[in-house]
């Protein structure tokens, strides 16, 4: 139970606590809904998205994606929930088959199909009932029945509704900036601070987190990319400039959508019991990933990297391998992080600046773990 941490019990159609007596109503294809709270952070309106989740049942996912998303969004959103290579990070981890996963934030289901080809047990909690609805349809067409579903509120509002140290391995795909939109009482730093807690809470000991985040000083935000709340250049300033420039450009709640250096991730999962292991570059960003790259790798595994960067992106990105800056300014990170256990010695991030406080103090941050 999301409110008192208590365990529910299945009913007809419903889950039930019999500790608080809240009840949490089961739909038609068993997704859990807890959620409260009236949020949409979406491309699509509630109407087109129903419409798309029908086309999925009643089609096929694949059609419903050409049909629907492809002629109301753009070809590159199309192609980013099609594809499947965001998820191809979990190579990397080597995990067992036996590991129980929890995802935040499904989005298309691009990262949640792969995952439960993999692996045994995949859990998937969105904010959005349709977004799950449609996640459903993509799975199940795919012949994959290790999941379960469940809506939540923003876990600005919430707990996560998953006893203690329960999962192996939680994923969060780009849902970190988002967490503190929903709600202004608040710094979002604070509230993101209380997710990761909640996350340390279900993760067993020696657990992992995989966090995709964007570069709060990626070299297109220094030409003008837009951030998630549309407006250029506010993740480069300090944030009471952010927040000022935000309301000049008609956004009433300021900058809500907090990222970081790599210096101010690391921070930030320290203060919450979560070690920085491994942090891996992609290129050319997170959300339409080609490759990765590890960072501060010893320099012969560079020179071996930078030669199989064959294509456009690869040359592009040979400058920034080669020099010792490069891990400032690289569009989006790959964070690997455990819970429980100290850094040690390896990636060294001092020198890495992170003008995140007003001050613009220079991050001093212990060295981290090189992962294998």
């Amino acid at each position: 139970c999301p409110r008192c941490q208590g365990r529910l019990v299945l009913r007809v159609a419903q889950q039930f606590c019999p500790h608080c007596c809240q009840t949490y109503p089961l739909d038609q294809h068993g997704i859990t809904t807890f959620g409260r709270q009236t949020f949409w952070g979406h491309s699509l309106t509630p109407a087109q998205m129903e419409q798309l989740v029908n086309a999925a049942a009643h089609k096929g996912w694949q059609i419903a994606l050409r049909h629907h998303l492809q002629q109301l969004t753009n070809t590159q959103t199309y192609q980013q929930a099609l594809s499947e290579k965001a998820a191809d990070w979990h190579f990397l981890l080597n995990m067992p088959p036996q590991t129980r996963i929890l995802e935040i934030g499904c989005d298309w289901g691009q990262i949640t199909t792969p995952l439960a080809r993999h692996y045994d047990e995949v859990h998937t909690l969105d904010a959005n009932l349709l977004t799950l609805q449609f996640v459903y349809w993509r799975t199940q067409q795919e012949g994959l029945h290790n999941l379960s579903f469940a809506q939540n509120d923003p876990l600005e509002w919430s707990t996560l509704p998953y006893p203690d140290q329960f999962f192996n391995l939680v994923v969060l795909n780009d849902t970190l900036a988002w967490i503190g939109a929903a709600r202004t009482e608040a710094t979002p730093s604070e509230y993101q601070a209380k997710a990761l807690q909640e996350i340390h809470r279900v993760l067993r000991p020696g657990g992992t987190l995989y966090l995709r985040a964007k570069n709060r000083y990626a070299y297109n935000n220094f030409w003008g990319h837009k951030s998630e709340n549309g407006v250029p250049f506010v993740s480069l300033l300090p944030r009471s400039w952010a927040n000022k420039l935000s309301r000049y450009w008609g956004k009433k709640e300021g900058y809500r959508h907090y990222t970081y250096s790599l210096a101010g991730y690391h921070q930030l999962l320290a203060n919450n019991g979560l070690s920085l292991k491994q942090v891996y570059a992609e290129y050319p960003d997170g959300r339409h990933p080609q490759g990765m790259i590890p960072i501060r790798l010893p320099q012969a595994a560079v020179t071996r990297t930078k030669t199989a960067l064959s294509n456009g992106i690869g040359q592009r990105l040979r400058w920034l391998i080669h020099s010792r800056i490069w891990p400032w300014f690289v569009p989006s990170y790959g964070l690997v992080a455990q819970r429980g256990e100290k850094s040690h010695a390896g990636i060294n991030l001092r020198g890495c600046p992170d003008p995140g406080t007003d001050r613009g103090r220079a991050a001093r941050a212990p060295s981290i773990a090189e992962g294998r």
